[in-house]
């Protein structure tokens, strides 16, 4: 296991996230936009993007027996494409709404 890092190196980065948040939260207009960056790209990608990969690799897998999988459309390798398929149309939309709240907040005039 790694070692924890030194006390003065665990202040700096403590001291630079706090900093940094503190900037964020002085120049930025709309806290509606910047949640929805955040949101839109990590929470997007947990919620749709990796499960959708998950399902491409796992299908990839030969001598797996679907027949048990609780979730029922991964029993059909048509299904699940097409989950999977759904999934990312739905990373996508939610990308292109992040782009957009970072492009509002970006333009906005100051």
């Amino acid at each position: 296991s790694r070692d924890a890092p030194s006390l003065p190196t665990h202040v700096a980065i403590t001291v630079g996230f706090v900093a940094l948040s503190a900037v964020v939260a002085a120049k930025v207009e709309s806290a509606s936009d910047l949640l929805g960056i955040v949101g839109g790209f990590a929470s997007v990608t947990y919620a749709f993007l990796l499960p959708a990969e998950m399902i491409k690799k796992l299908r990839g897998r030969d001598g797996m027996d679907w027949r048990s999988s609780p979730a029922s459309y991964v029993r059909s390798s048509t299904w699940s494409m097409a989950a999977a398929g759904g999934l990312r149309v739905c990373s996508c939309l939610g990308y292109v709404a992040a782009a957009q709240c970072a492009w509002r907040m970006v333009s906005a005039p100051h």
